[in-house]
């Protein structure tokens, strides 16, 4: 589960059967619920302007999902070879460069430009 950065307006919950509900938090209502995964999510947060969900899987994929379309998405199979993917995480560089990063159970990080 994650928090927008804005205090909390939006809920990410990512379940163990691969799918992301997100959630209005003043409204309480479901805005958003999809499947980028096929099974148990590990990870799951927003990037720094809160328009993008970003997750990893059990399943070896790391998935990107527009808050705002569905239908905007981006995944990368196996971003961490063979190793499982446990976690990741958004940057954004003093420059203004983006950037994913992600830990694999093979304990290496590695760097993608978003």
């Amino acid at each position: 589960m994650t928090a927008s950065h804005d205090g909390g307006n939006l809920i990410a919950l990512g379940d163990a059967k691969g799918f992301v509900t997100l959630f209005d938090a003043a409204s309480k209502t479901k805005k958003m619920y999809y499947a980028k995964h096929q099974s148990k999510i590990y990870g799951i947060e927003f990037n720094a302007e809160d328009t993008w969900i970003q997750s990893v899987s059990q399943d070896k994929v790391l998935a990107m999902c527009n808050v705002e379309d569905r239908a905007d998405n981006k995944s990368i199979q196996n971003p961490n070879g063979s190793a499982l993917v446990a976690s990741s995480c958004f940057y954004t560089s003093p420059e203004g460069e983006k950037f994913i990063f992600t830990a694999g159970a093979d304990c290496a990080l590695r760097k993608f430009r978003a």
